[in-house]
């Protein structure tokens, strides 16, 4: 590990004539930051990414090589974060809302299922049950067609049914 990190980024802005006070201002990087990362004190750093931020954000106010400097921060004793890795808290994160829609979308075929059920024995029901009884019932006589009674017409029993005929045979007997 390189102990001397944060040193030798005090050296390379000290070379190039840049207060430390500039930075903070033109970076909007706070004061006590910056002087943490020179004074290599990681337990006053913000800490996760927000470290390597303040990294890139002095390079390029100091006009430094960015790459090369977070590659020598991340192998320093600065980088070395006890913090959780914050790409796999994502990705962690990203895994269990694809999952949740998962179940939710089952749950969903799992009601248009039992819809379609509940619609299958009602047609069923229907079908074999109450249809017939329907279906064999002699419509009710309205007005419009309504069947001429015999004694209307003067003729015996045209146009009367075969129970009709039956009962006027009957009450006449």
């Amino acid at each position: 590990m390189d102990v001397g990190f944060g040193r030798d980024l005090q050296g390379q802005r000290e070379a190039r004539g840049v207060a430390l006070e500039a930075i903070a201002r033109g970076t909007k990087v706070s004061l006590q930051y910056l002087r943490a990362l020179e004074a290599e004190r990681p337990s006053d750093l913000p800490g996760g990414v927000f470290n390597r931020g303040i990294v890139r954000s002095y390079c390029q106010f100091v006009g430094l090589e960015e790459a090369v400097w977070l590659k020598r921060f991340a192998s320093s004793e600065l980088g070395e974060s006890s913090e959780p890795d914050w790409a796999a808290f994502a990705e962690s994160v990203k895994r269990n809302r694809l999952a949740a829609r998962q179940r939710a979308s089952r749950g969903w075929l799992g009601v248009a299922l039992m819809v379609m059920g509940l619609a299958a024995l009602g047609w069923a029901v229907w079908h074999f049950a109450v249809g017939p009884r329907v279906r064999w019932q002699r419509p009710a006589a309205d007005s419009a067609h309504a069947m001429v009674r015999p004694a209307e017409t003067g003729v015996g029993n045209i146009g009367l049914s075969r129970s009709e005929r039956l009962s006027q045979a009957y009450l006449r007997g």
